[in-house]
């Protein structure tokens, strides 16, 4: 009589965890220097740009389970790293006395309550990219969307196009992250119109809400 055990699947931390959780930390150094330190920089500190490419760049090609959990996490490490940064840098630039910024627990716990759920939700979907067919197709497009419709609401409202230069690039970087086949370059090219009018309602969602709220 043989007998044999069966337990629940777990998921193991891999190197590719921490290279994810370092491009997360440094994610959000790199928005808390574009909102103090460089002028020129500034709008990555107030689009979703970069986080957005964070999730796809390190959800994609996973199993579901390990694009939601990398996602959301990394998006909670960048979020975090921003906060902290900010305040570091603040420290660095207007040291002395006053006022200076102190990092809110309650503003950080309520961007990373956000960013863990919206983290996961699009580690989800970054997570079918680098496979045949519609629906990883689907997902490239629609990431790919949110990164041209976020730049261009940015473009739209103060005239600056250097973080649509950098979405083209996120474009790109995605592209290269799926699977490179005519085929599935056909697909996605297809969806990325339908992907990028999804990307502009869901960018612009905040808005919609609060003047609705207002009213």
């Amino acid at each position: 009589m043989t007998t044999s055990t069966t337990g629940r699947r777990r998921v193991r931390l891999t190197w590719g965890d921490g290279v994810a959780a370092l491009a997360a930390v440094a994610a959000g150094a790199f928005g808390a220097f574009a909102y103090y330190g460089d002028t020129i920089l500034r709008p990555f500190a107030h689009t979703l740009g970069i986080w957005i490419l964070l999730v796809a760049v390190v959800s994609a090609r996973q199993t579901l389970l390990r694009g939601a959990i990398r996602g959301g996490g990394a998006v909670l490490i960048s979020v975090v790293a921003f906060f902290y940064g900010k305040q570091l840098y603040y420290d660095i630039l207007y040291p002395g006395p006053g006022f200076p910024y102190r990092v809110q627990p309650i503003e950080l716990l309520f961007w990373g309550a956000l960013g863990v759920l919206g983290g996961a939700v699009l580690g989800l979907i970054a997570s079918r990219i680098g496979r045949p067919g519609w629906v990883p197709a689907a997902a490239s497009a629609l990431l790919m969307g949110l990164l041209l419709a976020d730049a261009y609401r940015w473009y739209a409202t103060w005239d600056e196009d250097l973080p649509m230069g950098a979405a083209i690039v996120g474009v790109i970087v995605i592209a290269l992250l799926g699977e490179r086949t005519w085929r599935q370059i056909g697909y996605t090219a297809l969806l990325l119109i339908p992907g990028t009018v999804a990307g502009a309602f869901l960018v612009s969602a905040p808005d919609w809400a609060q003047r609705v709220f207002r009213l």
